[in-house]
Order: structure tokens, then sequence, then C-alpha cells
């Protein structure tokens, strides 16, 4: 997967348009870098998630169980599926 189809399908995942999941994965990806507990607002968690979870899908379980162990555990749940419930 190249760069653009990974901002594509991060856009896709959180409804957003490609331009805007740009800003997501490089404000997601300095969060991480950082080890600050970042996305206070909704709109930033939905697009973090969106961008950890089409990582998920991009690199190897090995890949991917390396990151998982280097992160903190708040975004390591990022990198979980949320299960929504339907109906009220």
């Amino acid at each position: 997967m190249n760069y653009a189809e990974f901002l594509e399908a991060v856009g896709k995942r959180a409804r957003m348009p490609a331009a805007e999941a740009a800003n997501v994965v490089g404000a997601t990806l300095t969060t991480v870098a950082e080890g600050v507990s970042g996305g206070r607002d909704e709109r930033t968690a939905e697009g973090a998630r969106a961008m950890l979870m089409t990582l998920r899908e991009a690199v190897s379980a090995e890949d991917l169980e390396n990151l998982e162990f280097e992160l903190p555990k708040d975004f390591r749940r990022l990198l979980r599926p949320v299960h929504r419930s339907v109906g009220a």
C-alpha cells in the first residue's frame, strides 16, 4: 500500500477527504511520537482510530505486534475495532 492509498483508506474509514486524512495522519503520528494522550475532541479520536486501523491492515502481524508493544495503553486501544450497538 502506498501513501496515497493509505490516505484514501484512512479517509474512507473516517468519512473525511484525503486532505483531511493527511492532517489526521500527521497529527496522530506526532502525538504517538510525543507520547502525549491527544484526541480530546471526538473527530480527532475518530480520525486517529481510522489511521491506526488502516495501519493495522497495511503492516504485517509481526510489525503490528511490535508497534503495540511500544505504544502506551491509551493508543493500543485505538488499534482495536469499535463495536457499536445498533438501535436505541
